[in-house]
């Protein structure tokens, strides 16, 4: 599709559904509806099409910018930080990690549902919950995917941000895996700090050199699932200030 094309199809149509949109002021309002069109439509069709979906997800945010936001009381960010623009809108992506292929999306606002107080897990909650319509085919509303696009609970990975001990317990409850990275000072292994890599280290040769030699791994059956599935806790020499949680 040539620019010019891009332009005359943008022109004729608006990305935002206003028809549709619910008024602002009742709690069940999407402060994000003017931009959200387009991703839905994205994912929806990438969806559609697809025969089968990769097991392995990963999960990360993106931002965009525009020229202006709605009020504050609408939830959305009204100043990016540490970004080339100011003015946008952030969205939360899960992807296939072999395809640039966005499976679903949370738009980041503090009108979504809340499952954990926390972002970052309420966020990979919120991420699950259209997941899941893809791999039981009863609970998907796409008449063009009539059968499940997973053939088990997918694998997620993500970054420090979305950890937690609530999300892994949320994960075990729901089948399926994670793989997080932990801030070194709050490993949520429920022992003393001494048994793990919780000290920032240097950067020189010899850090370098043995920083993932040796890990401390501790494992945990989960009792939920009477031992079949485990809590993982992987504690690196690294010279970064994170460390690796899972469920398996």
């Amino acid at each position: 599709m040539t620019a010019t094309r891009w332009c005359e199809i943008k022109r004729t149509i608006k990305l935002c559904d206003n028809a549709r949109a619910i008024k602002k002021g009742p709690p069940d309002c999407d402060p994000a509806y003017k931009c959200d069109k387009i991703f839905r439509v994205l994912i929806h069709n990438i969806n559609a099409i697809t025969k089968f979906a990769g097991t392995d997800q990963c999960v990360d945010e993106s931002t965009f910018g525009h020229r202006g936001y709605g009020p504050m009381s609408d939830g959305l960010f009204g100043y990016l930080r540490n970004k080339p623009f100011t003015k946008g809108g952030q969205i939360v992506l899960c992807g296939d990690v072999d395809r640039i292929w966005p499976r679903a999306y949370v738009h980041r606002h503090n009108a979504h549902k809340v499952i954990f107080k926390q972002q970052g897990p309420n966020e990979i909650a919120l991420m699950y919950e259209q997941l899941e319509t893809l791999i039981k085919a009863g609970k998907n509303t796409n008449p063009l995917r009539p059968v499940p696009m997973f053939c088990e609970g997918p694998h997620i990975t993500a970054n420090n941000h979305f950890s937690g001990v609530n999300v892994m317990k949320y994960a075990l409850d729901h089948d399926f895996g994670i793989l997080m990275t932990c801030q070194r000072d709050r490993f949520p292994i429920g022992k003393e700090g001494h048994y793990v890599h919780k000290e920032k280290s240097g950067t020189d040769y010899r850090t370098k050199a043995t920083r993932y030699q040796h890990p401390v791994v501790a494992i945990k059956p989960a009792e939920e699932d009477n031992g079949n599935s485990l809590f993982q806790f992987v504690s690196f020499q690294s010279t970064g200030a994170c460390n690796f949680i899972g469920v398996n």
